[in-house]
């Protein structure tokens, strides 16, 4: 019951509330007195008075076993009873009560909904599907009073909804049955749905409201909007249009209007009947209804094919056909056309597509695209045409219902290197990993909309699992075979469906009620979305696509490849180019210059005759009269389709060949994909240009001049700080007490710093979980979270117990630590000790240990095991400046200040981390545990400040020494860089000091340390692990590591590569090395004791070209092999050519007699040839080397291959690389363009291009000695 008197939930609690002792309750439950109803008559009727001998009677003869205060407890659930009863009935009898719903008790809609839980184990009650009090206030008072009532969907609200948009209250006096009463009227909340998808939502909330209040079966409900709205996917006649959304709730609402009409009460019958579970389906058969759900008329007339006369009576005898307008359509404008007449109100955007479409700026172009207008498609001459750029700086496409994820795989390919699949678990043969989340569950649902909700997603690509939804399961097969569980009247399931097969069935629809939320949260962030599913399955049916496809513009499309016609799906955004060392897998990075130079559309007849091999070259041109444009395809070109349209067409797309000049123009265009500038920021290039510009005296005064103006402005603004300071919490008063925030912030917008939000964080403290904002300054990146901060927070009593046992002592560590930690509390970083039993719900603790690194004690906080670092998700990577900065640094100071001495030093911040403090919010998640010395025991502390082993602690402080390092380049000039808390800065000479003493103001820190010497570590014992059984995988990451740092000091990719050669090692407790591992541990062991030193110095930024290629044929009386190359310099002018034969002892050494052909080993070969004679021209130079043989492209870019020959090759020709300090980048040319083809197919002692003589360099020297490595 829903009334308070009736309410046996709301008796019991109220039973509690009064102190009634179980066993007093357990006495009343015996004698059937279980609600207030039935309270009130138990020992006299309401409005007599219970006397004292009367209730110690009752007792006597009832409860003799009742204790005295539970009789205390009984007597006043009695009176409150009775008085209640009496107020009940007087309302009743005067018509007082309020116009507004009674309120269900509070006790009584908790068990309700608790029951509604139990009974519908696939409907989450949360969210948008958790109806408001309001609602369900109103529902129970239709039930009570017997009297159907329609409830719109805008009164339809959810819980979420009514507590986040609370009702204005008034009061005012009233006069009700001859009193005067103060009455409140708060307004109605309103819910205005603005799709299908919101609407189907607010009816399935009053549908669990009308459910909760008894009024109604769910399952009769469910299938009555389900076939509701099914009318949305019904295709309409020719000349009708599909009924929408309006036409939807206006037959909700006849509905109502009907069942009000025949008298159908909400109340369930003597039977125990639900009148409405039948009666709601027989309103929404009526005729009525039905006249509400008819398609609409409406359309565009086109002259053309078809009986459909013209509806314009000027055009009487013209015949056509009718084009519906439920979604975009294309026509040609020329012919005649005419609207149709229709009813209602219909907006209607019309275009003219023009010859003259491609001048069209893009951003009309898109504007169209955007506003659902098929645009015809435009020509271009690269294979892989340009699109539109996408906003973010790290597009991101989400793949839900991953599975091997191979649209994943396919974006990466494409570019979309931060493309990211998501399913509930992986499979085997997954194309790339997969995020984990269980989306039947709410925890794996909201963590997805947190990935969603990342600035860098631009689409969706969404696979909903279609096995329920099959039409396979209607073919009848012979044995036993999966029964139908959905079908074209029931796309949400069968009404039959029980045990397993329900299960699957409700499971199934939480995924599609999921896309459908998915999809709308994508639509409202104007996100890409693409959803996956057979054209055949029922998916497209359910009530939940319905909803979906009437909110949005959209098409369908056919990408297949097995027996279907496909459409091709282009690439929209190019791979970044390298800028590194390490040269991706060729197939990963789009070429320098296109394979073609052009692509050429023809269109003719189908039954051509005598077509090519697609993707063979043209020996000779090729022409067809009936094909249009007329005009033969030149030689060298290759067919690159052949597509039937429509019964008697055909196209063909021809990829027109680079002539040898005109690749190398291109080419040269293109320039090195490394940008040697590019690692040199902004603030730091200005620095560097005013030091370059100014004397040491200017910059003197300038400084002056800049400390002197904020000197000053500091004195002013100290007033605020103080008082800014303390509105500030105690624990975060003390940490940023000596900082100059307002003053820091007036610097940075003096400055325009584009992240002034560094100081929010520093007054706002920083969050140790969720998102990290854009601050702009940083590269774009994306890594999901791995859990949300509300299911740490819901996992943490689980595992504080766990992390507090697994903590022991660490030996003669416990006492530093102990030390260190007395310093933290004495500093306010940390709490004072925390009982464990005293943590708030939802605390997570982390583990504090201590690792010893040279001779230094270090504390680190571990947040990641605890689950924190988990729970943080980044929208950016800041990374530090590197020595590669440094470098750079240092390289356009010798540009720049040629031959002025300069002098280094770093600034080492002490305790950087530590400056800023925990944001209140989660200061749960910042509590820590060690084991303490002193005590013997594990310690619970709480963190205030920093702590150093938080994803978002390094976020913030390099936020925050970005912001510091900005003011120094832009106000000071300093010439300087930073690394987490250290900070190197270059300075020449002369100002060396007063560079110390700006940067010491700047930071108001204690005199730096003077000039000393310093030494690198040795490094050793490479050779010994790689013949070492018994090395473990925790030896060999830390050699690895030790390799990473010691390869940075190595120029070149061959120490990179030996690195990059243990990635994949050890994936049990011992490392078992590998051959190839082996390997790459002693020739990096070669690598070190070669002991080349890394020479910094002015080197060219102008790529030098280089063509190479080979040849191998038969020829009478045996065999010949050509090698050939041309260099080019940056301006693209011949630098010098080869061109040889190899002798039949050379071709036997690449392998002549082993293998049928030697063109690979002989391609490799003439690459390193070609270093080896022009390794004056490349030293220090960027360099690009084409060569058309993929294969000895790939073994360049990899540095290694599987057979000996192609080892030994590649070997050298790193070694060669790293001799002549060059940057190589390797790509493909095309047989037909490339230069060096006519010198590898002849001996020339002669070349020309262009008409230009180009000089020759003779090689047989240099052929032997490269080839006589090969040697046994």
């Amino acid at each position: 019951m829903s009334s308070l008197i009736d309410s046996g939930a709301h008796f019991k609690r109220r039973s509690d509330e009064v102190g009634l002792s179980s066993a007093g309750w357990t006495i009343l439950q015996a004698l059937g007195i279980t609600s207030v109803g039935k309270a009130a008559y138990t020992i006299t009727s309401p409005g007599e008075p219970v006397t004292e001998p009367i209730f110690r009677d009752w007792v006597a003869d009832n409860a003799a076993v009742m204790t005295l205060g539970d009789q205390s407890c009984l007597k006043r659930l009695v009176f409150e009873s009775q008085t209640l009863v009496v107020a009940e009935l007087r309302d009743q009898v005067s018509g007082s009560q309020s116009s507004a719903p009674r309120r269900v008790p509070e006790a009584e809609r908790d068990r309700r909904l608790n029951d509604l839980r139990a009974a519908l184990p696939g409907i989450t009650l949360e969210g948008v599907n958790m109806p408001s009090n309001a609602l369900l206030d109103s529902c129970c008072q239709q039930e009570r009073d017997n009297l159907l009532k329609y409830i719109p969907p805008e009164k339809v609200t959810s819980r979420t909804h009514e507590l986040t948009n609370p009702r204005p209250t008034h009061q005012a006096l009233q006069v009700e049955a001859s009193k005067i009463v103060l009455e409140s009227d708060a307004d109605a909340v309103e819910y205005q749905p603005v799709n299908a998808l919101q609407t189907m939502e607010a009816l399935r909330r009053r549908g669990l409201a009308m459910v909760f209040a008894q009024m109604i079966s769910y399952d009769a409900y469910d299938r009555y909007v389900n076939r509701l709205f099914n009318h949305l996917s019904r295709d309409p006649p020719p000349g009708l249009n599909r009924v929408n959304v309006t036409q939807l709730v206006n037959a909700d609402k006849q509905v109502f209007a009907l069942l009000a009409e025949w008298g159908v009460k909400p109340r369930r019958d003597t039977a125990g009947e639900c009148p409405l579970d039948r009666e709601m389906h027989r309103a929404l058969e009526s005729y009525e209804v039905s006249i509400a759900l008819m398609h609409q008329a409406g359309g565009l007339w086109i002259e053309g094919a078809g009986e459909e006369v013209c509806p314009d009576p000027g055009h009487p005898d013209a015949k056509g056909h009718v084009l519906q307008l439920h979604e975009p359509i294309q026509f040609d404008a020329h012919r005649l056309h005419a609207t149709c007449l229709w009813t209602g109100n219909r907006t209607v955007l019309a275009a003219f597509v023009i010859n003259d479409f491609h001048k069209l700026d893009a951003q009309y172009r898109q504007l169209l695209q955007h506003t659902a207008f098929r645009l015809p498609s435009l020509s271009t001459g690269e294979l892989l045409p340009l699109r539109p750029s996408i906003a973010s700086r790290f597009p991101v496409v989400l793949e839900i219902f991953a599975g091997t994820a191979r649209v994943t795989a396919a974006l990466r390919r494409c570019g979309f290197v931060g493309a990211q699949g998501v399913d509930h678990v992986v499979v085997d043969h997954a194309a790339c990993p997969v995020l984990l989340a269980d989306l039947t569950t709410q925890e794996g649902q909201r963590l997805t909309m947190m990935w969603l909700s990342s600035p860098h997603v631009v689409g969706v690509f969404i696979a909903p699992p279609c096995g329920t939804s099959s039409r396979v399961r209607e073919i009848a097969l012979p044995g036993p075979s999966p029964a139908p569980l959905r079908s074209l009247t029931f796309p949400d399931g069968l009404p039959h469906l029980s045990g397993l097969n329900l299960v699957r069935v409700n499971r199934a629809n939480q995924l599609y009620h999921f896309t459908t939320t998915i999809c709308a949260e994508a639509h409202h962030r104007n996100l890409i979305i693409a959803v996956e599913n057979p054209r055949s399955s029922l998916y497209w049916s359910t009530s939940f696509w319905a909803a979906a496809a009437s909110s949005y513009a959209y098409w369908f499309s056919t990408l297949c490849l097995w027996r279907s016609p496909a459409q091709v799906a282009e690439p929209s955004l190019a791979a970044m180019r390298a800028t590194s060392g390490l040269q991706p897998k060729a197939s990963a990075v789009p070429p320098l210059v296109p394979e073609h130079k052009a692509v050429l559309v023809m269109t003719g007849p189908s039954d051509a005759t005598s077509l090519p091999t697609l993707r063979a070259r043209l020996p000779e041109p090729w022409s067809d009269s009936r094909f249009a444009p007329a005009g033969p395809v030149p030689a060298h070109s290759q067919l690159l389709r052949a597509d039937k349209k429509g019964s008697d067409r055909l196209e063909l797309a021809w990829g027109i060949s680079w002539s040898p000049e005109e690749f190398i123009h291109k080419a040269v265009q293109a320039g090195h994909p490394k940008k040697f500038d590019s690692l040199l920021p902004s603030a730091l290039s200005h620095s560097i240009d005013v030091n370059a510009k100014t004397t040491p005296a200017d910059r003197a005064g300038l400084r002056a001049e800049w400390f002197a103006k904020w000197t000053e402005r500091a004195a002013e603004l100290s007033g605020d700080e103080k008082k800014l300071k303390s509105s500030l919490p105690e624990y975060a008063r003390k940490i940023v007490l000596p900082k100059r925030i307002l003053l820091w912030r007036e610097i940075l917008e003096d400055l325009k710093y584009p992240d002034i939000g560094v100081l929010d964080e520093m007054l706002e403290g920083v969050h140790l979980t969720g998102q990290t904002p854009c601050t702009g300054v940083f590269p774009g990146a994306f890594k999901p979270a791995k859990r949300t901060s509300e299911q740490l927070r819901s996992k943490a009593s689980e595992s504080r117990q766990k992390i507090i046992d697994a903590i022991k002592s660490q030996g003669h560590l416990d006492e530093a630590l102990e030390q260190k930690v007395d310093e933290e509390v004495e500093l306010g970083w940390l709490s004072e000790p925390i009982d464990p039993a005293d943590l708030p719900e939802g605390a997570t603790i982390s583990r504090r240990f201590a690792i010893e690194q040279s001779g230094k004690i270090r504390l680190i906080d571990d947040l990641s095991d605890s689950g924190v670092n988990g729970s943080v998700q980044t929208t950016e990577s800041p990374k530090p400046q590197s020595l590669d900065v440094v470098a750079a640094m240092a390289l356009a100071c010798l540009r720049q200040l040629p031959g002025t001495p300069m002098l280094g030093k770093t600034f080492d911040l002490k305790s950087a981390y530590r400056q800023m403090f925990v944001s209140p919010d989660d200061l749960k998640e910042a509590y820590i545990a060690y084991f303490s010395h002193r005590e013997r025991k594990v310690i619970v502390r709480q963190m205030l400040a920093l702590p150093f082993g938080a994803t978002r602690a390094v976020f913030s402080y390099l936020r925050v020494a970005h912001s510091m390092w900005y003011i120094g380049c832009w106000a000071l000039k300093l010439i300087w860089s930073h690394f987490f808390d250290d900070f190197l800065s270059l300075a020449t000479q002369i100002e060396a000091k007063a560079v110390d003493l700006a940067i010491s103001s700047l930071f108001r820190g204690s005199p730096v340390p003077e000039y000393g010497q310093a030494h690198l570590g040795g490094f050793g014992h490479a050779r010994h692990a790689a013949d070492d059984p018994a090395l473990t995988q925790k030896d060999l990451s830390r050699i690895r590591g030790r390799m990473v740092f010691a390869g940075g000091q190595l120029f070149g990719r061959a120490g990179r590569l030996c690195v990059a050669a243990l990635a994949g090692e050890g994936c049990s407790t011992k490392a078992n090395l590998s051959n190839d591992a082996k390997q790459a541990m002693l020739q990096f062991a070669d690598l070190l004791e070669a002991n080349w030193p890394r020479v910094l110095r002015d080197v060219s930024a102008d790529p030098v070209y280089i063509f190479t290629d080979a040849s191998y044929s038969e020829v009478s009386g045996g065999t010949f092999c050509g090698i050939g190359g041309v260099c080019f310099d940056h301006k693209g002018h011949p630098l010098g050519f080869f061109s040889e034969e190899l002798s039949c002892f050379q071709k036997r050494l690449l392998g002549e007699g082993r293998s049928k052909t030697i063109i690979f080993e002989a391609e490799l070969a003439t690459i390193v040839i070609a270093y080896v004679l022009w390794k004056d021209w490349l030293r220090g130079k960027p360099a690009v080397i084409f060569v058309d043989n993929n294969s000895a492209r790939d073994v360049s870019i990899s540095g290694t291959s599987r057979n000996d020959v192609g080892k030994s090759l590649a070997s050298l020709l790193l070694t060669v690389e790293s001799l002549a300090k060059t940057f190589s980048w390797f790509a493909r040319v095309p047989s037909p363009a490339n230069i060096a083809d006519t010198p590898s197919r002849e001996v020339l002692k002669s070349f020309t291009v262009s008409g230009c003589p180009v000089p020759h360099f003779p090689c047989e020297d240099i052929v032997s000695e490269v080839l006589g490595i090969l040697v046994k």
